[in-house]
């Protein structure tokens, strides 16, 4: 009995699909949508791909039920009374095959993860562990999943070695929206995936991944995680996630490699097919698509509850409203809201290949090395290392390693790091009159002279050059600007002569090629007119930046008998350009037998250029060529004798002014009031974290973040000297308590005593080195956190790793590297007792209001001076000590009157 045609009155045009049958939703709104994207390019892409699969395959299947849509099996165009027998009986057998697969439950209730959860597992069964990867089965995988491998790194830890996580490559989760992506990227879906794909990108991780049964085994790491995509899904599926508090601008296209041409031209580019919709409360799926098996391109509803699983055709046929523009804005019926967005990618598999191809070639900026399988030609790496120099592979049995199928690959810097010792705050940059603010360092180009002329850009009022880049400096630009970029942020890989549509860029003065502005340092105002920018390649060194460099008059720099010398860059010099005064540097005095330290001197670009190129290269610049690093003592770590008599003079003498303050702990003493307000705020309860466990600090740990916190650091030697004044501090609760009323307990007093009695003993320290007058007022808090008084940073050490580094290269064995290190440390590390850097120094003069001072008089030893104290009173001591002492009165005898 053949099926009667649709009445008359149904004037609408439909679109067979799926019948509803058993909540079937779920999969008649997936395979409805999967079609409609396939049908774009079948026979370019779906069809070859997907042409030898295994006869067991789900996939097979799949491509079977997309054939008989796409290619005239039926007449898709039209109404069916009842429905569509041949697409329902493909469904229903597809449905009862998908049952079996495994990481799929098909309960026959409507699941809201469910939609596109069975093609995620027939996409990812072939990946069970241990199991061999058929080719033919990834090829086609690809078409629905993407491929990732994820690198973590810890690094500033506390075992002294950085250290990196690598995984397997491996078929990506599901691409989801959130509401913290929402508000990260404003609701631009193009920009979150612009930047998913991104293969510099790094994310933020709560702690390092090296715990064994809950224990931390890595502490104070810093730990980030890069995601790099292999592969880009033809039919790309993006879960949208809750909608009800954000808002998402849905594009008509996804643009990948924003502003490549090359990329453009190969396909790389996603457009709309469709939407997915849910109802809590119907507990029922439908969907709308964009359908293009026409002769002109319609907009459906689709339903399979309605009109015999048949689509409808919208009445409008703008893209607006119905697929595209604010989600809040789209009509999605009454009850429903957006749940998934479906893509398709234009160019195809040929878009895919030449993904791939650019992710693995950015990819190797962070030392990933990928392995091809030459039996097959799907592109896609079935394997994947880290290679990076003084870096090893770790034993594969490592505590925090459980899996025995899925391991990781665990990686560990062989070069540790320049031991911290002695940290003190850094120095503030030099102030904004520097000639070009610091932007960072590129370690993937060793050598970044050689790029091409760029196009000269000139402004809307025909300035050129110097006065124009000025101009266009702080303007923001997009691709329709031609804007030439070379980035020196970590890792950016973006070099494009013909541009990028990046909005925020800042051009050089010298090159005016165009840097990104979220690639450089923050804190700056980019787009401020006064702030002159100089980019990396143009500037070459960074500011402060220590190099080690050979006197500047040698004749042969390959000579081995030239000795190097470390030198800190100061400036360059954009008038200079080209001569032999464009880059300026001065001598450290860190070493021993230093030439002309603290002098000036100058270089030409070339000669930077041979020294970075010499310097770079390990074995290049021999063991002999290399000074030895003069050291404080205090900086031995086998040397416990600290000693300095003038400072524990001036400790002992300040002990009963300091008790005197700390009795009172009086809110008018600036470091008093300051410390009971940051430990006030410090005790406030915070808000619980999602993870983890939130530790109420102590005192002691308040007390050390809030000398941190103010610019107080300490040498070893300046530690171990308060140290014992504070004990005697401590005692002095204990042998004559100060408050018969008990008002405060000792723990009150030994609260008091770390805290502001230490940060007092930690200013003489620093007025004795500044040579300033003795004073415990505390007016010269004000000085530390304008920062008139900065911390002085030792560059001794930073110069040790530096030569070590130069030396001795890549060490290939990690059980003896750090006993290498250490014979290189003893050999050329010279500790000097007369050797005292300076730890502070006074940048700006004081402005503070003054209040009454609290000084400090310094009792010593008859002969012992300090330095400072006026030589009358020392001369006045001095006759004491030389007067006659009258002689003792004999026992037992009156004296006459």
């Amino acid at each position: 009995m053949t099926k009667k045609s649709r009445p008359a009155e149904h004037a609408a045009v439909y679109e067979k699909s799926y019948k509803w049958r058993d909540n079937s939703c779920w999969l008649d709104c997936a395979l409805t949508l999967i079609s409609t994207a396939a049908s774009r390019d079948y026979g370019q892409s779906m069809a070859p791909m997907f042409e030898a699969l295994p006869a067991n395959s789900p996939l097979r299947d799949l491509r079977q039920m997309v054939h008989t849509r796409t290619q005239g099996s039926i007449e898709l165009l039209g109404y069916e009374d009842g429905g569509s027998d041949l697409l329902n009986n493909q469904r229903d057998g597809f449905r009862r095959q998908i049952r079996n697969v495994r990481g799929h439950q098909d309960r026959g209730l409507c699941s809201f993860s469910s939609v596109f959860g069975w093609l995620y597992a027939i996409c990812g069964h072939h990946r069970r562990r241990g199991a061999v990867v058929d080719p033919l089965v990834e090829r086609a995988s690809s078409y629905f999943r993407s491929t990732v491998v994820l690198l973590k790194a810890c690094t500033e830890n506390s075992s002294g070695f950085d250290h990196w996580q690598l995984s397997h490559v491996r078929a990506r989760s599901e691409f989801q929206l959130s509401r913290t992506l929402c508000e990260k990227y404003a609701g631009n879906v193009r920009k979150w995936f612009q930047d998913l794909v991104r293969v510099t990108k790094s994310i933020p991780q709560s702690g390092c991944w090296q715990v064994d049964d809950g224990r931390p085994l890595c502490l104070h790491g810093n730990v980030v995680m890069h995601e790099v995509l292999l592969n880009l899904p033809i039919v790309l599926v993006i879960e949208m996630g809750d909608m009800t508090e954000c808002e998402w601008n849905i594009p008509a296209s996804i643009i990948p490699y924003a502003g490549n041409a090359a990329a453009s031209a190969a396909g790389v580019k996603y457009s709309i097919v469709g939407h997915w919709y849910g109802g809590e409360r119907e507990q029922h799926f439908t969907a709308r698509y964009l359908s293009t098996s026409g002769a002109t391109k319609r907009i459906f509803d689709y339903n399979d509850m309605k009109h015999d699983g048949h689509a409808i055709q919208r009445s409008t046929k703008s893209l607006a409203g119905s697929l595209t523009g604010p989600s809040r804005s789209i009509k999605t019926g009454q009850g429903f809201q957006i749940y998934g967005l479906v893509y398709h990618l234009d160019g195809g598999e040929e878009a895919q290949k030449f993904f791939r191809k650019q992710q693995v070639k950015s990819a190797q900026k962070l030392g990933l090395q990928f392995h091809f399988d030459p039996s097959n030609d799907n592109g896609i790496p079935f394997r994947c290392e880290f290679i990076r120099p003084h870096t090893e592979r770790m034993d594969d049995d490592s505590a925090w390693i459980r899996d025995p199928y899925l391991k990781n690959l665990e990686y560990i810097s062989n070069l540790p790091r320049s031991p911290r010792k002695w940290h003190p705050p850094l120095a503030p940059k030099a102030s904004t009159n520097a000639p070009s603010p610091p932007a960072p360092a590129v370690e993937s180009d060793p050598h970044p002279f050689e790029l091409p002329s760029p196009i000269d850009l000139r402004s809307e009022t025909g300035d050129s050059d110097v006065d124009a880049a000025k101009k266009v400096s702080s303007q923001t630009t997009s691709s329709t600007t031609v804007c030439p970029v070379w980035c020196s942020g970590e890792g950016c890989e973006a070099y494009f002569v013909e541009g990028d549509d990046e909005y925020d860029e800042v051009q050089c003065l010298d090159c005016k090629w165009w840097s990104h502005i979220r690639c450089l340092p923050k804190g700056i105002d980019w787009h401020d007119p006064a702030v002159e920018f100089i980019c990396r390649r143009c500037r070459f060194f960074e500011p402060d930046e220590l190099v080690l460099f050979p006197p500047p008059d040698t004749p042969k720099l390959d000579d081995g008998s030239v000795q190097w010398y470390p030198a800190r860059f100061l400036s360059r010099d954009r008038q200079q350009k080209g001569t032999d005064l464009e880059f300026e540097f001065v001598w450290l005095d860190c070493i021993q037998n230093a030439v002309a330290a603290g002098q000036t001197f100058s270089a030409s670009r070339e000669l930077c250029k041979a020294v970075y190129g010499l310097s770079e290269e390990p074995g290049k610049i021999k063991k002999s060529q290399l000074p030895k690093v003069r050291m404080p003592r205090y900086l031995d770590p086998n040397f416990a004798g600290h000693s300095n008599p003038e400072l524990e003079a001036i400790f002992d003498s300040a002990i009963p002014s300091i008790v005197t303050i700390l009795t009172d702990f009086s809110v008018h003493h600036p470091l008093v009031q300051h410390y009971i307000n940051f430990a006030t705020e410090a005790k406030k309860p915070k808000k619980r974290p999602k993870r983890g466990v939130h530790i109420t600090p102590t005192e002691s740990s308040i007390a050390f973040d809030w000398q941190e916190t103010i610019g107080l650091g300490s040498t070893p030697e300046q530690n171990a000297l308060k140290a014992r004044a504070i004990e005697r501090l401590l005692k002095r609760f204990t042998l004559n308590p100060l408050d018969p009323d008990d008002k405060f307990s000792p723990a009150e007093w030994q609260m008091r005593v770390s805290s502001v009695g230490s940060a007092l003993l930690q200013i003489l320290a620093v007025q004795h080195e500044l040579k300033e007058p003795l004073n415990l007022n505390g007016d010269i808090l004000d000085d530390l956190l304008s920062q008139k008084i900065i911390a002085a940073s030792f560059d001794g050490e930073v110069v040790l790793h530096l030569i070590m580094t130069c030396a001795m290269g890549q060490i290939t064995n990690a059980a003896t590297s750090v006993e290498k290190f250490a014979k290189f440390e003893r050999e050329f590390t010279v500790y000097d007792e007369t050797y005292r850097p300076p730890t502070f120094h006074r940048v700006a003069d004081s402005t503070a209001k003054p209040s009454p001072p609290i000084t400090v008089i310094v009792k010593r030893a008859a002969e012992d001076g300090i330095e400072g104290e006026p030589s009358s009173k020392r001369a006045k001591k001095k006759e004491e000590t030389e007067r006659p002492k009258p002689k003792p009165r004999a026992r037992g005898k009156r004296s006459s009157r």
